[in-house]
């Protein structure tokens, strides 16, 4: 099984360079370009990997990433 990124990033342009290297690399990749889109793919997939941009207009990649780690979250997570 192919690990799995969430690439979060609010410029599409960043997230599809992104998303075809890795996707070049063997990942599969799921995008998000908000906070919300963030919260509905990590409640959808399981994340082995999080590449977070750290200032995005409607919140923060350091603050989604603590959150995203909590014990109450990582049933999700492998």
């Amino acid at each position: 099984m192919r690990p799995t990124v969430l690439v979060l990033d609010d410029e599409p342009e960043i997230t599809a360079l992104i998303a075809r290297d890795l996707e070049e690399d063997g990942y599969q990749v799921i995008v998000a370009h908000s906070e919300a889109e963030f919260r509905e793919r990590t409640g959808e997939h399981v994340i082995d990997i999080f590449l977070l941009d750290l200032n995005l207009p409607d919140s923060s990649g350091l603050m989604l990433a603590n959150r995203a780690s909590s014990p109450s979250s990582t049933s999700r997570l492998r």
